[in-house]
């Protein structure tokens, strides 16, 4: 069978975030097969599952299906610069050529490979593109090692008044919620978070499929499927985090504060915990924001100004872990943000500055005054 470079390449990348597990041997591997002229390419990592597809030029002479190790496969076909690929298949190799070069790899029965549980669904809704970048952007707000293991993921859900599908994410000291329109049914499904992770290199369709059965959540365009797995357990009540002052706020350029707070982070003093600190000062009779930082031990310091634009509300002084902050400004794709808060030891709150279909929340951090 012959396949287009640039289409395998597209494919692998997509799997390529779908492979790997130190206990199961066989999640390194890929599993190719073609039926007539579709060949699917699937990788699992024993929680996320990829399967991506190719419609072939010509019909091939036999429908195969076996798994190949994928790191020198990959590379194979990673750094080859023709426009074609041409493979051949018998009982225990698989030969690529590439224009004038050959490979002969390992095979293995394409049936014992262990894919995941039965994809067939119990709902299936078209949904927009829109919501395969929610779920890639919550990667920023929970911690995939996190003991508790609902927060290891995020929450998709329906909005209360059903007219937006939602993707809810936290680490217990920031999270966002992500409201995109979708007038079909969802049950409430915690995902675990490695789906995220396939998706950031899913070419999202402006409209997709998505599926879920009891155990698995799918979302689909025409060439591929992403398949994760549902996580049980009670996720954070995170609306009732959720209590912006709309009255008192700030507008700030959304690419002026993500610049000023990576470089005033570079000052910023190290916790006990590792994380970093800055303070962010609001002055409404000036109509300035100054994000500033200092570390003692080596006597730097940075100080930003920000031009602002208020609406009510006044002085405060908070500190804050720039890492939220960025992540919170990073998942907002608008010109101009919206600051709100109402007390310096209350969380902090972002959206764009003519809707709320996105609203971030970051706690602030408690700084001790060190004796001199």
């Amino acid at each position: 069978m012959k396949i287009k470079t640039e289409e395998l390449k597209r494919c692998l990348r997509i799997n390529q975030a779908t492979i790997g597990n130190k206990l199961i041997p066989a999640y390194n591997n890929l599993k190719i097969s073609n039926v007539g002229v579709d060949v699917s390419i699937i990788s699992c990592d024993g929680i996320t599952q990829s399967r991506t597809k190719i419609v072939l030029d010509d019909l091939p002479a036999k429908d195969h299906s076996f798994q190949i190790s994928s790191g020198s496969f990959m590379n194979t076909i990673n750094l080859s610069d023709v426009e074609y690929i041409e493979f051949k298949v018998n009982e225990k190799s698989l030969i690529i050529t590439a224009g004038r070069n050959k490979y002969k790899q390992p095979i293995s029965p394409g049936k014992d490979y262990p894919m995941k549980q039965s994809l067939v669904s119990d709902e299936e809704n078209n949904a927009p593109g829109e919501l395969s970048n929610m779920i890639e952007k919550s990667l920023r707000f929970f911690n995939p090692n996190d003991i508790r293991y609902v927060l290891r993921g995020m929450l998709i859900r329906k909005s209360k008044d059903g007219e937006n599908i939602q993707v809810l994410a936290t680490n217990g000291k920031f999270g966002i919620i992500m409201s995109t329109p979708f007038m079909g049914e969802i049950e409430d499904t915690i995902l675990d978070g490695s789906i995220g992770k396939a998706i950031g290199v899913f070419s999202t369709s402006p409209a997709i499929t998505i599926a879920s059965n009891k155990n698995s959540f799918s979302i689909s365009d025409s060439s591929c499927e992403i398949v994760g797995t549902k996580l049980e357990g009670d996720y954070p009540n995170i609306d009732s985090a959720i209590n912006p002052d709309e009255e008192s706020y700030c507008v700030v350029n959304r690419m002026d504060m993500i610049k000023s707070l990576k470089r005033a982070s570079i000052y910023s003093e190290n916790k006990n915990d590792g994380s970093r600190v800055i303070t962010i000062q609001e002055d409404s009779e000036q109509n300035i924001m100054t994000i500033s930082s200092k570390d003692v031990e080596t006597n730097r310091a940075a100080k930003e100004t920000i031009d602002v634009i208020f609406s009510g509300g006044n002085k405060q002084v908070i500190h804050f872990n720039p890492k939220f902050l960025l992540a919170a400004a990073e998942a907002i794709d608008k010109d101009n943000i919206r600051l709100m808060w109402t007390e310096s030891k209350k969380a902090m709150f972002m959206t764009p500055e003519e809707d709320m279909d996105t609203i971030a929340f970051i706690g602030p951090v408690s700084v001790l005054t060190k004796n001199k």
